[in-house]
Order: C-alpha cells, then structure tokens, then sequence
C-alpha cells in the first residue's frame, strides 16, 4: 500500500494543515474532555454527539477504552507521593 500523499519518504508531513491540526489536537482533546466532565456531573450520561467526538478525536480504541470503564475493568491505584497508574484488569 501507497504511504499518504502527504507523506514525504522520510516520513514528514508535507501538508501543513496535517500540522496545524496535529498542534491543534492537545487543546480540542482538552476542551472535549472539560465538556464531557461538565454535562456528565449535570446528567450520568455522556451524549452520543460527545462519544462521535471521541471516536473522531482518538479513534475506534475511545470507545473501546470506554466499554472497559464500563465493565468495572480499569482500577485507579495511587502512590504516597500522589502519581496515579491505571490498571486493567
């Protein structure tokens, strides 16, 4: 299969919006997190345009992610100094 057109041979975008919006993605993913948190505390619920959001933004493993969470498969554990690992189970 053929590497994208906006891929050099070195592997470097040629496209500049594929950068712009590769510097542009922390912050959506951010905001779209901070919406999440919003309407989720307000409801239980995360809307379906929120979850398009996510798959857009992350890709088909969000959900996937997100269907762990639901099965009770991922646990929070916390060190003494406070840093945070996620297991799954």
């Amino acid at each position: 299969m053929a590497a994208p057109y906006w891929l050099t041979k070195c592997g470097r975008p040629r496209n500049k919006n594929y950068v712009k919006m590769r510097s542009l993605l922390p912050a959506v993913a951010e905001q779209l997190f901070r919406d999440i948190r919003e309407i989720y505390e307000e409801t239980t619920q995360i809307p379906d345009d929120l979850l398009i959001a996510l798959k857009f933004v992350f890709g088909s493993c969000a959900l996937q992610a997100l269907d762990l969470v639901d099965q009770r498969s991922v646990t929070c554990l916390s060190s003494p100094s406070g840093r945070k690992v996620f297991q799954v189970c």
